[in-house]
């Protein structure tokens, strides 16, 4: 990163008498030699003197309550925020209210964990010129460890997200959470329920991506037991029979864990993997049976865990897009695939999966059946890439995929056959589309046009 335009706005607000440091992030990445992503300046002056040094640059109140400015400089946003105290979190989120201070160790205090609470001034060729550490954050650093800045039960209850914030800068990092620190997740858990879905979905999204242990470690803590308690309560649910060899919870933790084999997927898509497979099980303690043998069995679970699973990503916040999709891959991941031009159409007609859907199936599918009981003769896997290579053939080779290829529209069937439009004309277009699936070469407007003109009977009679 390019610390020039940063230092000429730093040296401005030294020149008019005050301190000004980059804090935060920059400096923990910094002394990783990882490339910083964002650069925060702290400064001794408050908001309103910070605007006076810089009368010549638009500047923005992005939050001038707690003391934060953003500078416009050379079309790059750059902000400033004054060094503060903090008071009471009554909403666990923003202090009450703040108190402008002087000394850069006093802000440094307030921060979640050492490897953020540390400041920096740095030359335009990265080099560090003083380093600001009153809590150790470098030998944190060199040693792996997230630790809270002073007491950490006090830090968590201030803003409970800290908890899931420190299992994602683990697992981000690679780093161990320091003892003080998990035994203080354990004992806060409780308090992420103060959280609002949509940081908490945010936060989990990242850790499951960094790091399959960070699963693990939300069930250790109990958070997640407090926003995700149907996934937890699946250790208690035992899976007796001859393909399973743990509990519910923990199968789908050696699930998830077995998609580290597919780490070189984009980030999204590993992303909808993962949260996938979390859910893929969940219905099983509402369906679980006891044959007279004493082995357990699950009928119907991929069902119950698909409604369950609407239901969790609706209420955790999740976008539509992430709800379809997701959802869709939990009630298909047990489905039976044989190959056959009826399974492909079963497959984009009832299921809606386009090709990427599938092949996401496919990392499910693989990450489930390897978190089972080895079986002789399994060939669930052979089966599925036969019908993912029929679906990727018949695509290159032009053949219509979905309904909207018909190459005859609800308008025109009306025109031909002389009928008024209404529910008819739908299974009309089913009726078709199923045949030239079946038929590829009948989709052109002249082939159906003849056949509807020829077969006036196989509609009409069903309309009257």
């Amino acid at each position: 990163m390019n610390f020039i335009k940063v230092n000429k706005l730093i040296n401005r607000i030294k020149e008019a008498g005050y301190e000004a440091y980059v804090v935060g992030g920059c400096v923990r990445d910094t002394l990783r030699n990882v490339e910083p992503h964002d650069i925060d300046v702290v400064t001794s002056a408050k908001p309103e003197e910070v605007k006076k040094v810089f009368p010549d640059l638009q500047t923005i109140d992005t939050g001038i309550k707690f003391g934060t400015i953003t500078i416009i400089y050379d079309d790059e946003q750059f902000e400033v925020t004054t060094y503060r105290m903090e008071g009471r979190y009554s909403d666990s989120r923003h202090p009450d209210e703040v108190e402008f201070v002087t000394d850069i160790k006093d802000d440094l205090s307030r921060r979640d964990f050492t490897i953020n609470a540390m400041a920096m001034t740095i030359d335009d060729e990265s080099t560090i010129t003083e380093l600001i550490d009153p809590f150790n954050g470098k030998a944190d650093i060199c040693r792996r460890l997230i630790r809270c800045v002073g007491n950490a039960n006090e830090r968590f209850k201030e803003d409970p997200l800290r908890m899931l914030r420190a299992i994602r800068f683990a697992a981000k990092l690679h780093f161990n959470i320091e003892d003080s620190t998990y035994d203080a997740i354990c004992n806060n858990a409780k308090l992420l329920s103060t959280v609002s879905a949509e940081r908490i979905t945010k936060e989990l999204k990242e850790m499951i991506y960094y790091d399959t242990e960070s699963l693990n470690i939300l069930f250790k803590t109990g958070l997640l037991e407090t926003f995700l308690p149907e996934l937890s309560d699946c250790a208690k649910q035992s899976q007796k029979n001859r393909w399973h060899y743990a509990d519910v919870f923990h199968h789908t933790l050696d699930a998830v864990r077995y998609t580290n084999k597919f780490k070189k997927l984009p980030k999204d898509k590993l992303i909808v993997v993962r949260l996938a497979l979390m859910l893929h099980d969940i219905g099983k303690p509402a369906c679980v049976t006891t044959d007279e043998e004493g082995w357990e069995h699950f009928y119907g679970h991929p069902e119950v865990s698909y409604k369950l699973s609407l239901d969790i990503l609706h209420r955790l916040k999740f976008s539509n897009d992430e709800i379809k999709l997701i959802s869709k891959l939990v009630r298909r991941h047990d489905e039976v695939m044989t190959p056959s031009n009826k399974m492909l159409l079963k497959i984009i007609s009832e299921y809606e999966y386009n090709y990427d859907d599938l092949q996401l199936l496919g990392y499910i599918r693989e990450s489930d059946i390897m978190a089972h009981v080895k079986r002789e003769n399994d060939d669930r896997m052979q089966r599925y890439f036969k019908v993912l290579k029929m679906y990727r053939e018949r695509k290159e080779s032009g053949a219509i995929m979905t309904i909207d290829e018909l190459a005859i529209n609800g308008k025109d069937i009306m025109n031909i056959l002389n009928i008024n439009s209404g529910e008819i004309i739908g299974k009309i277009k089913e009726d078709l589309y199923q045949l030239c699936f079946y038929n590829p070469a009948m989709n052109n407007r002249d082939t159906l046009t003849d056949f509807l003109i020829n077969h006036p009977n196989r509609y009409i009679n069903e309309e009257e």
